[in-house]
């Protein structure tokens, strides 16, 4: 029999797996979801399977690094903008 922190261990596990899957391919086979829906649709089923409270998912959240990434996403579209990048 296992216990619940064994339980929420192996959620957690197959949760990770199949996000990033998703996430490495971009698109599978018969899922309307992109990278970043995969990776909300695993946030979110972490949360509402109790493996992580809200408060811990916040805290997890690095904003610096949310933060480099929209910057680098917007330098990369202006790049684009101005046929920099094809």
């Amino acid at each position: 029999m296992t216990t619940p922190l064994e339980l929420a261990a192996w959620i957690a596990l197959g949760v990770a797996a199949v996000t990033l899957v998703g996430v490495a391919f971009g698109r599978l086979p018969g899922v309307p979801l992109d990278r970043s829906g995969f990776a909300l649709v695993g946030a979110a089923i972490l949360l509402l399977a109790g493996v992580v409270d809200v408060e811990t998912a916040a805290h997890l959240v690095d904003v610096e690094v949310i933060v480099l990434l929209v910057g680098l996403l917007l330098l990369n579209e202006a790049l684009a903008e101005v046929g920099f990048v094809a």
